[in-house]
């Protein structure tokens, strides 16, 4: 799974259809009083574009967020992989992207 998006850089690069890879992902667990809490950490990289990924070439740029986990069982779960990207395109530098 990997996502296509128009993305300014740090360093104030502009890459279009640049190509974004969740490479790893996380799990916090921690007791509170109110009961279990499980934060899904992520991150990825922003190569400049698919050719440059396939090619192995470096990437660009990079990101991290986190998330709470939801574990209602009566919600209606994705794999882990699944719901990193689909809070990834919820993020204001990824709210444009199109799934590759």
């Amino acid at each position: 799974m990997a996502l296509k998006v128009n993305v300014a850089t740090g360093m104030g690069l502009l890459a279009i259809d640049a190509h974004v890879v969740i490479k790893e992902i996380a799990l916090q667990k921690e007791k509170k009083e109110d009961g279990t809490v499980y934060r899904v950490i992520y991150g990825g990289l922003v190569w400049l574009s698919e050719d440059t990924y396939k090619e192995e070439k470096n990437p660009i740029e990079g990101f991290n967020y986190f998330f709470e986990l939801n574990v209602n069982p009566k919600k209606n779960h994705h794999n882990i992989w699944k719901q990193c990207y689909m809070h990834l395109k919820k993020q204001k530098e990824f709210e444009h992207c199109v799934d590759v």
